[in-house]
């Protein structure tokens, strides 16, 4: 017998750590921490009758994480003559828009209350909303009565700024100081009541939570140096544009050009419910249609290749489970999607167009419409005219960079 036969056959690999490092001491990291901050903004209070802009001025000497903070306050609601007065969807519905800027304008996302309900409802896990309720944070539509008519309840909401969630900010780089901007929205268009008017709605103790890394001088020398060598920080940003619905079958322009674009998110709604107090949960009351066909139209290239047959098909639900990061080849669901197949295509109008390229990554440059005349439709077959008014909401998911030192920005 072969004396072979019993021999480890990895006994004959090639040494893959050398002898020289083998029992080398691990080396140390360098010290840090994390301590956290709140910063109140540049009043005490606001109001959407009066001072409706809140406005944050960040410290340029601080290595910055907001990717764990958000946006506290206290918020009452005055509504004469009502029965019941609450928020129409969660907290961060009093705002309309979100603006960032720091000598340049960084992000300026408009329709904010709707695009985070209707990302909080796309990407939530099912549990995370039977927790969190219906405000952010607190409880039921029945709880929301009785705290809509109580003066200064707390709320905390997370902030969908994409250069907050980008990571650690050292921002001492910038120019100038950065600034962010919190409009505050309609009471018409953010509050559920049957109270005759005039709603006010009013915010006080309010601060911005986040957290200040605490790095050793070397460390923080070498992450500014980083910094100053021309390191771009990449991150994503929305863009909102709306059209109105006239015809069963339309091209609807989405006038969009940037180099770098993810994805599209279209929804249809009735612009009559938008300023109607009665109108329960309008911000997610997406309306429903019978679309048979969509597809999106860019620079005269189709995608799909084919139209998307939405009644009675997959894909489009296929699309939607892409952007949320629910469908990988073999890969497994932790909790199942917010949005069911089943809802998706009996109760929902949501269109999905991811385009992007590596996701997550930053490797290549996304595609890109800037040099195609903003030739961007979505090309719609639907079984019947929608009601009118009806409109066409599309939130464009873009990218961007910016250079820390000058606040040179690309997008």
């Amino acid at each position: 017998m072969n004396g072979s036969y019993n021999k480890d056959k990895l006994g004959a690999l090639p040494v893959v750590i050398p002898d020289s490092i083998k029992f080398a001491t691990p080396k140390q990291g360098p010290p840090g921490t994390r301590k956290e901050f709140r910063l109140p903004p540049a009043a005490s209070s606001y109001a959407t009758n009066s001072d409706n802009i809140v406005r944050f001025f960040f410290n340029n000497d601080s290595v910055i994480d907001f990717t764990r903070g958000g946006v506290a306050f206290d918020l009452t609601i005055t509504a004469p003559g009502a029965t019941y007065v609450r928020l129409a969807q969660g907290a961060w519905s009093i705002f309309n828009r979100v603006r960032l800027t720091t000598g340049v304008e960084l992000e300026d996302i408009r329709e904010y209350g709707r695009l985070h309900s209707s990302l909080f409802e796309m990407y939530r896990e099912p549990d995370v909303g039977a927790v969190l309720g219906e405000v952010y944070g607190y409880g039921t539509q029945f709880e929301r009565n009785t705290w809509g008519a109580t003066p200064a309840n707390d709320y905390m909401i997370p902030l969908l700024a994409g250069l907050f969630l980008s990571g650690p900010l050292p921002m001492g780089i910038f120019s100038q100081r950065v600034q962010l901007e919190l409009y505050m929205e309609d009471p018409l268009r953010c509050v559920e009541t049957d109270s005759p008017g005039p709603i006010v709605i009013s915010l006080t103790n309010i601060y911005f939570h986040y957290e200040v890394l605490q790095l050793s001088p070397t460390t923080t020398t070498q992450l500014v140096a980083a910094a100053m060598g021309g390191v771009r920080y990449p991150y994503k940003s929305f863009v909102y544009y709306t059209q109105p619905i006239i015809a069963a079958t339309q091209d609807l322009l989405i006038p969009h050009s940037s180099p770098g674009i993810d994805s599209f998110i279209h929804f249809m709604v009735q612009n009559n419910n938008s300023t109607d107090t009665t109108v329960n949960d309008k911000f997610l009351t997406w309306l429903f249609n019978d679309c048979t066909q969509h597809q999106l139209r860019i620079n005269n290239e189709f995608f799909p290749l084919e139209p998307t047959q939405a009644a009675d098909d997959p894909q489009s639900y296929l699309e939607y489970l892409r952007l949320i990061g629910k469908w990988l080849l073999a890969g497994v669901y932790k909790n199942p999607p917010t949005i069911a197949f089943s809802d998706y295509n009996d109760d929902r109008f949501i269109i999905v167009n991811q385009l992007e390229t590596y996701p997550g990554d930053g490797l290549v440059n996304n595609m890109s419409t800037a040099e195609g005349g903003n030739n961007v439709f979505l090309r719609l077959w639907l079984a019947a005219p929608p009601p009118v008014p009806t409109s066409l909401i599309t939130f464009a998911v873009v990218s961007k960079t910016i250079d820390l030192v000058g606040t040179k920005l690309k997008q």
